[in-house]
């Protein structure tokens, strides 16, 4: 069997922080936690004691589409642009950002990550808003 193809190589950290590692022997850290390998392989560690305290953002070709949409991240330098690079779940991101986002050349993944989100929050928005209506009726 062939080894899957990694999407994506992050974590975050307890205290809300995802560190990402984006090329070969790319390691990052942050308070003690640990990405290294980029879409080459995954390494990556913790405090001792600390294995369970962290959120493991790890993707492969062989994830299923609802696991990729809720951990798939974007890297954002804020809306000035000159912050420090962040990154943050395209799932956590306000319509706005993501709508701005599909405006930059993507791969395919990401374009149906992000209609597939703005499409289920419309969704919602249509059932909230007839249930109210049906309230007041």
């Amino acid at each position: 069997m062939a080894k899957s193809e990694i999407i994506q190589n992050a974590l975050k950290t307890p205290d809300g922080t995802i560190i990402m590692s984006r090329t070969i022997h790319d390691y990052v850290e942050h308070e003690g936690y640990f990405v290294d390998g980029g879409g080459d392989y995954l390494r990556y560690g913790c405090p001792s004691g600390c294995e369970n305290k962290f959120e493991p953002l790890f993707l492969d070709e062989s994830d299923n589409f609802e696991n990729v949409k809720s951990k798939l991240l974007w890297g954002t330098y804020g809306k000035s642009g000159k912050a420090k690079l962040k990154w943050v779940k395209f799932i956590d991101c306000k319509d706005d950002h993501l709508i701005n986002i599909l405006k930059i050349k993507l791969s395919p993944l990401y374009i149906k990550v992000i209609n597939t989100i703005l499409e289920e929050r419309l969704l919602l928005y249509r059932k909230e808003t007839i249930k109210k209506i049906l309230k007041n009726v």
